[in-house]
């Protein structure tokens, strides 16, 4: 076998592009599927419902139905892709970042102290976007449900955690920058009456 051949048909590793050079958009949009994927395979329990992928300005958000919706709700139509808003710190023009947003986790329940918002997936728990911004969600915050309260990092994909229900943020149960395993428990927010 030739260096052709092992990269799939060229020596530029295209298939289908045969004869002509990647480019840096290419290269990256394989990185990020690959990672896309590898989260989605690593992420125990039921299955992702929703994934979004963003690179530079540009985003692709997948959907999937939850077991037993009828298909004429499955079915209805995407919102079109839309520049994303927040800015990138990266300089390269061709540097990706790659998010996943994760329905709540199955595991989220309620207990006396009020609804345990657990972990997607096992990554380090941030509870800032950036490290010199304000904490998404403090003890005693009232929240809206899916407006995010966090994050949990996993293989370079920046997962939101959202809250999964209206009301007061009564206590957190990670730290910030800590690595966390997936369904544990993250913070407890008391639903609103």
């Amino acid at each position: 076998m030739n260096a052709d051949n092992a990269n799939g048909g060229n020596a530029n590793g295209g298939g289908a592009g045969a004869g002509r050079p990647r480019t840096d958009l290419e290269d990256v949009l394989e990185g990020v599927c690959r990672s896309a994927l590898a989260l989605i395979a690593s992420v125990p329990g039921p299955p992702l419902r929703r994934v979004v992928l963003q690179v530079d300005q540009m985003y692709l958000e997948v959907e999937w139905p939850e077991p037993g919706r009828a298909p004429a709700e499955a079915g209805a139509p995407a919102p079109a892709p839309v520049p994303a808003t927040a800015p990138s710190t990266a300089t390269a023009p061709s540097t990706a970042r790659a998010t996943a947003t994760v329905s709540p986790a199955a595991g989220d329940t309620v207990d006396a102290a009020g609804h345990e918002v657990r972990a997607p997936a096992v990554g380090t728990f941030y509870r800032r976007p950036e490290p010199s911004a304000e904490p998404f969600a403090e003890v005693g915050d009232r929240v809206e449900a899916g407006c995010q309260v966090a994050i949990v990092e996993a293989m370079k994909l920046m997962i939101p955690v959202e809250a999964p229900v209206a009301g007061t943020v009564v206590a957190v149960h990670a730290e910030d920058g800590a690595p966390v395993e997936f369904d544990q428990p993250l913070l407890s927010i008391r639903p609103s009456p």
